[in-house]
């Protein structure tokens, strides 16, 4: 099985955050688990 991840540039990744008001990297890990959760 062969699965091709999406590449995100450092400026998305610093928006997911931001957009999301993340403060943890606990909260970094769940919106990542929610946003790729019908990729796995």
């Amino acid at each position: 099985m062969s699965a091709v991840a999406s590449k995100f540039s450092k400026e998305q990744v610093k928006a997911l955050i931001k957009d999301n008001d993340q403060k943890t990297m606990a909260d970094v890990q769940s919106a990542l688990k929610e946003l790729f959760a019908d990729t796995l």
